[in-house]
């Protein structure tokens, strides 16, 4: 049995975004870069972010396919401030509002992708970054090894498949400390998983380092649906998640609060930006028809390159058809505010089959890409059309506030 058991909401970001960047090739292996560049894009849904800082919990991923459609609780000012007195709420601390902007600020030297490629730093542009805060419930649950050590196991609450992260703080010697996290995702939790035997058989199996126990982190905070580098091999399109990944884990790291949420209270006017979207379904899934028209005409334009250049080994994008925020509830279409939006995902699979298979000229693609540019006009969120109209289309003037985020 634990010795103690609290409840406690972690406040995390959920991110539906898009983006794209130039990237450059090397030309020769001497390490000079080529004159031909090329776009790599990259389609990211239900990306999970820890939004507080209390190490080692706040250097953990909670991404999970299954977050979406989880049960949590929107972090609004009052479910903030209104918690029960047994139920723990850690503040908002962090926020990704300014990461894209730490990404074009990177130096050349720090973007390479993969072997001879890199991208342009300042190439980097969001078709569509929005966040989700949210409080994810879990259980802390502390108990004493058979060294008489102390163990914490995490129990996540917001699914029928619980993950279980256990987390052991050690005195090693009188001089060092650590900590170790063990991870068992996706498995169903069984009352066995709480007993001593279980966790006496997972201490003994603890990895050891000269006397200093390490640190497992988790480092799937972006979940990529979609990616696409023209020219390029699946190994590359690995590697960019990959890289944003190990960015994000060197970000989490940094000691104190990040950029702009030092004062993240729930009167912070951050928590105006147009960005902070509430995480409704509907809200969710006209992010999602957005993101997946984009990817469709990033493809278009992409097989467009391809016939001119007579490249015919380049790959396919891949196409995340086969998720949706539909299919994470029991929903049905007319339940939804959002009108034509399945017929409208039909329409795209199909389109995405001609895409693949048929055999295209540059004429009939390029009116293609004209219907696309259509579709993108009419299912772009509004208020991301305001943001982006205030610091993207026109560079923002100093001290210049973000538009309200009253608008739906």
């Amino acid at each position: 049995m634990p010795l103690r058991v609290k409840a406690v909401y972690l406040p995390i970001w959920m991110i539906d975004m898009t983006l794209e960047a130039t990237a450059w090739v090397y030309a020769s292996p001497d390490g000079e870069l080529g004159k031909h560049s090329i776009t790599v894009t990259q389609v990211d849904q239900l990306s999970c972010i820890p939004g507080f800082d209390h190490d080692p919990l706040s250097k953990l991923s909670f991404a999970s396919r299954e977050l979406g459609g989880a049960w949590h609780l929107p972090a609004t000012a009052t479910n903030i401030k209104e918690q029960g007195q047994n139920i723990l709420c850690l503040p908002f601390t962090r926020t990704p509002l300014h990461f894209m902007d730490a990404i074009r600020s990177l130096h050349p030297d720090k973007t390479t992708l993969y072997e001879e490629v890199r991208f342009d730093p300042a190439s980097v542009k969001e078709n569509l970054f929005a966040v989700f805060p949210l409080l994810l419930p879990v259980y802390l649950a502390e108990y004493e090894s058979r060294e008489g050590q102390p163990l914490t196991v995490v129990l996540e609450g917001w699914h029928k498949k619980a993950s279980l992260i256990t987390i052991a703080s050690l005195a090693i010697a009188a001089v060092h400390a650590g900590r170790i996290i063990v991870e068992n995702t996706d498995r169903y939790l069984v009352p066995s998983w709480l007993g001593p035997r279980f966790l006496q058989r997972q201490w003994r199996r603890l990895p050891h380092n000269k006397g200093v126990y390490l640190l497992m982190e988790r480092q799937d905070y972006m979940y990529p649906i979609a990616h696409s580098a023209a020219k390029l091999d699946f190994r590359m399109l690995d590697a960019l998640p990959e890289w944003t990944n190990q960015l994000i884990s060197r970000w989490l790291k940094r000691k104190g609060k990040s950029e702009g949420a030092a004062n993240l209270d729930a009167s912070s006017a951050l928590w105006d930006d147009l960005r902070i979207r509430p995480a409704t379904l509907e809200e969710r899934l006209r992010n999602e028809m957005f993101l997946l028209v984009d990817l469709y005409m990033v493809a278009v334009k992409r097989k467009i390159n391809t016939i001119k250049e007579k490249n015919i080994s380049a790959p396919d994008i891949r196409f995340p058809f086969e998720i949706s925020v539909i299919d994470e509830h029991d929903y049905d279409e007319e339940d939804i505010d959002v009108p034509g939006a399945m017929k409208m995902k039909a329409q795209l699979f199909a389109r995405t089959i001609e895409l693949r298979f048929k055999s295209w000229t540059v004429e009939e693609l390029e009116k293609r890409l004209e219907e696309a540019n259509r579709w993108r006009e009419q299912w772009m969120p509004r208020w991301w059309r305001e943001w982006k109209d205030v610091h993207q289309d026109r560079p923002a003037k100093e001290g210049e506030k973000s538009p309200s985020k009253r608008t739906p």
